[in-house]
């Protein structure tokens, strides 16, 4: 009997990379390019949000395919208006749009398992009305893969145009057709391993049932991404990534139907390669080298740059890539950067649903990524070392709009390396932090973006600046038709509020070198106590002010009620979590500074990544830790852009050193 094998393994995995590149430093330590723009390249192969789940009980996977339209037009040429037509389309200033399409289906976890029943029973030789239950032990296989494209496109009509599935461009002809800047990405990651554990479950049809499930599995995964982009007529860069991984999961979850919860514990170690390349394809050298290098052979494209002497080129960014793009490339191939790394990561996961409703998934992250020495310039080397700590939440279904929320913050060591005349190496020690959060949502509804930006207040404060801050927008109804006899008849109900579309809005922070110091100083020298004093004032003084509301900082149930029981309540929650994440910080602070003093980096990018946890506790600790610093130098600007309002941004704290025009982060 199978019955029980259906219940023991439900995988979702996301694993978080991050890939660093720079070619110039503030004088404080900053990583940016010479454009100003942060090279923090944060990538979360084959995580396409918003998801469709298909479950039976031989195997769980998500499948998903969706466009995300964002309007590259400034505020200006925003007119709203009541008179704007049903399917219209958004205004434009001729800047276009930028067209992400993405298909995914993974991951797919398939067990082949033995079960051992000690529990059985039910209707005899059938799969109706069986139960059983028992432990269980066997083999588990993992696939998954996806594929995404951004275009570019200058009229809104195009966008129907394009092909329902984005084709990768493996020829002069089919390049042609994108604009300089489109890029595409590809994964595939796969995997075999051994499990065991223990479940019940309970059949009421072959693929209708309950059950519920715990066990461990051991997986050797490998996986595999490719990123393409344009950078001129003839000419594409590709970034091909492998990685050997070892994943040891604990799991439980349960189901009726469908998974209705689930946990996990994941322990991820490995190693990765970075090759990053050019390739000129109007060259039948290039264009080959270019087909095998998609294909995952880059021994062929190394071996065609030292045949061909290709000299080694810095990476552009892809902001410049556009003004870039008629440089003339005189060699049919030539190599970008190297790089290796050893990754580490620890993870726990929890989703929560409830069938054809509503699904919520949490997860939290902690990396640890050391890339090797690798060549910047003939004279220059970097080694970066990364500790990470992720949040991630995501909210689908039918109740509310498709969210996605990340907090990421990222603590960055860099040793530099340079070669001097006569021999001398010169070395330098960077460090800088970056904290992200971005939330984004599929098709957001007229009236409902001030609670989105409440999500992103609730991360970092400024409540005041951010709804000050009007954003104009252009709802439109949406509806369906079809053309009988030269006119249209919708086939569906105009719809109470009308659509926005695609909206998404972010926070980028950055801490230099200089407000680390200082922060690590006032530890050092003050304690936590000065910190936490500020940190209780804070959070009193907001509760005290009416105008606040607890929902913007606390879960409830209605929003529109005023419970005093519950506004003590949620005061004396956000007490406890701004003086846990305060102490927190200042521990990791002080720990972080006995590393630096012991020359290990690995132990001061996990502390720094501890402090960034503190950070993010509450907006808080947040603003008590930002306010404090007085001369170090920090920067923090808010973005948003979507598909009916126009892209912009607002600098919440300004760089007292660099003076940042249009902060573009690179995605």
């Amino acid at each position: 009997m199978t019955l029980v094998n259906s219940w023991f393994v439900t995988a979702f995995f996301l694993f978080i990379s991050i890939f660093v590149e720079a070619n110039d430093w503030m004088p404080n330590g900053l990583i940016v390019d010479p454009g100003g723009n942060i090279l923090s390249r944060l990538d979360y192969p084959g995580s396409i949000k918003n998801s469709k789940k298909m479950d039976t009980f031989a195997f769980l996977s998500e499948f998903s395919r969706g466009t995300e339209i964002i309007n590259l037009s400034n505020k200006k040429v925003f007119n709203v208006s009541k008179n704007h037509k049903e399917n219209e389309p958004p205004p434009n200033d001729g800047s276009g749009f930028l067209v992400i399409k993405n298909f995914r289906m993974g991951s797919w976890n398939l067990p082949v398992s033995k079960n051992f029943n000690i529990i059985e029973g039910g209707k005899d030789k059938s799969f109706f009305l069986q139960y059983g239950g028992g432990p269980f032990m066997g083999m588990v296989f993992e696939i998954g893969t996806s594929l995404i494209g951004t275009i570019h496109v200058k009229k809104y009509e195009q966008i129907k145009k394009l092909p329902p599935l984005i084709i990768l461009p493996t020829s002069l002809k089919r390049l042609s057709k994108y604009s300089v800047g489109d890029s595409f990405s590809y994964y595939i990651d796969g995997g075999i391993g051994v499990s065991a554990g223990a479940g019940i479950g309970y059949n009421i049809a072959p693929l209708i049932g309950v059950g519920v499930s715990a066990g461990v599995s051991y997986v050797l995964q490998g996986k595999w991404l490719c990123q393409i982009q344009k950078t001129g007529q003839t000419t594409v860069s590709v970034r091909y990534t492998k990685r050997k991984l070892k994943k040891l999961r604990l799991f439980m979850g349960g189901s009726v139907v469908e998974e209705i919860f689930g946990v996990d514990l994941k322990k991820i170690k490995g190693i990765g390669n970075d090759i990053f390349f050019e390739f000129n394809i109007a060259d039948p050298l290039g264009l080959a080298a270019y087909k095998k290098f998609l294909m995952g052979n880059t021994a062929y494209s190394m071996d065609m740059a030292h045949k061909l002497k290709a000299s080694k080129s810095f990476a552009l960014s892809g902001l410049a890539t556009r003004r870039w793009a008629n440089r003339i490339m005189t060699t049919a191939i030539r190599p970008l950067a190297f790089s290796d790394s050893v990754l580490k990561t620890k993870e726990k996961g929890a989703r929560f649903s409830i069938p054809l409703a509503v699904a919520v998934k949490v997860r939290k992250v902690k990396n640890l990524v050391v890339t090797n020495s690798r060549q910047l310039t003939d004279k220059m080397f970097i080694k970066t070392v990364l500790g990470v700590h992720a949040i991630e939440k995501e909210l689908y279904g039918w109740r509310k709009a498709d969210r996605d929320q990340t907090s990421v913050f990222t603590g960055n060591y860099q040793t530099v390396s340079e070669n001097e005349a006569g021999g001398d190496v010169k070395y330098t020690k960077r460090y800088s932090g970056n904290f992200k959060y971005e939330h984004s949502s599929k098709n957001l509804m007229e009236g409902d973006l001030e609670r989105e930006l409440f999500y992103l207040i609730d991360e970092v404060g400024h409540k005041k600046e951010i709804l000050d801050l009007k954003i104009p927008q252009v709802p439109v109804n949406i509806r369906k038709y079809i053309n009988f006899r030269n006119k249209k008849i919708p086939i569906s109900l105009k719809p109470k509020r009308k659509s926005l579309g695609f909206v998404k809005i972010s926070v980028d922070l950055m801490l230099s070198k200089s407000s680390i110091d200082e922060l690590k100083s006032k530890a050092l020298f003050k304690g936590p106590k000065p910190w936490l004093k500020a940190g209780e004032k804070r959070v009193k003084e907001w509760f005290s002010r009416p105008e606040n509301k607890r929902w913007e900082v606390c879960a409830t149930m209605f929003t529109g009620k005023k419970v005093k029981i519950g506004r003590k309540l949620c005061l004396k929650k956000m007490l406890r979590r701004t003086r846990e994440g305060l102490n927190l910080s200042y521990k990791s602070l002080v720990l972080m500074q006995k590393a630096l003093a012991l020359h290990d980096e690995k132990k001061f990018v996990v502390q720094f990544a501890q402090f960034g946890k503190g950070l993010m506790s509450t907006q808080f600790s947040f603003l008590t830790l930002l306010k404090s610093i007085s001369y170090g130098d920090i920067h923090m600007v808010m973005q948003y852009q979507g598909e009916r309002i126009p892209r912009g941004e607002l600098v919440l704290i300004q760089s007292k050193k660099k003076k940042f025009d249009k902060l573009k982060v690179i995605k």
